[in-house]
C-alpha cells in the first residue's frame, strides 16, 4: 500500500471516529435533559423503562438494517 493511500485511509478513519463520538455525546446530553425534566414527574421505575425502550428501539432499527442488507446480498447470489 502506498503512503498516499495509507494517509487517506487514516484521515477518513480519524474523521469518522469524531463524528461517532459527537453523535454519542449528543444522545447522552439529550437523555440528561429529558431525565432531568421527567425526574420530577415520573417515578424512577417508569423512567428506566423509557430508557430501555429507547435503547431497544435503536437496536431494533440496527438489526432491521443489517437483516435487510443480508437479504439483498442473498438475492444477488441467487
Amino acid at each position: 500500500m502506498c503512503l498516499h493511500c495509507f494517509l487517506r485511509v487514516s484521515k477518513n478513519r480519524a474523521l469518522s471516529v469524531a463524528a461517532i463520538n459527537c453523535s454519542t455525546e449528543r444522545s447522552f446530553s439529550a437523555l440528561k435533559r429529558v431525565k432531568s425534566y421527567l425526574r420530577f414527574n415520573i417515578k424512577e421505575e417508569k423512567l428506566n423503562a423509557l430508557e430501555i425502550l429507547n435503547i431497544e428501539n435503536y437496536i431494533t432499527k440496527t438489526l432491521i438494517i443489517t437483516i435487510s442488507q443480508k437479504n439483498v446480498g442473498l438475492k444477488k447470489t441467487i
